[in-house]
């Protein structure tokens, strides 16, 4: 058998174009692969990056959490200890004010008079 000279040029041809295309394929597959690794490589230095600027504000964020339920507690001790001295005061104003009536009323006849004296005495105070 004998190939025909058509045949031959036409397998040379097939042979060269497969050549070319196998290594535009291989020159591509390259330039994906220097891509993929350069992505990569982006994408672990970007992770890194929001990991650290994760875990900073994770600790801002405790800091100022333990702040706050620092200053809740200086908060309610303040608050208590207010209370506390507005009532001591309070019944303090009014013990002297029922001593103040209970000794009026009893030196004196005019409850007008007592009530008066009662009140200078608590301004007084």
């Amino acid at each position: 058998m004998t190939a025909s000279p058509g045949g031959s040029c036409h397998d040379e041809f097939s042979f060269a174009l497969a050549t070319i295309v196998a290594a535009q394929q291989k020159t591509i597959s390259t330039a994906c692969s220097l891509l993929y690794a350069c992505l990569q490589q982006r994408y672990s230095q970007h992770e890194k990056k929001f990991a650290e600027a994760n875990m900073r504000l994770t600790e801002e964020y405790k800091r100022i959490t333990e702040h706050f339920k620092d200053l809740q507690a200086k908060f309610s001790h303040f608050q208590q200890a207010d209370l506390n001295k507005y009532q001591a005061v309070s019944h303090m104003l009014l013990a002297q004010a029922h001593f103040c009536l209970s000794s009026c009323v009893s030196s004196a006849a005019d409850l007008s008079v007592c009530l008066l004296v009662c009140l200078c005495m608590c301004l007084a105070a």
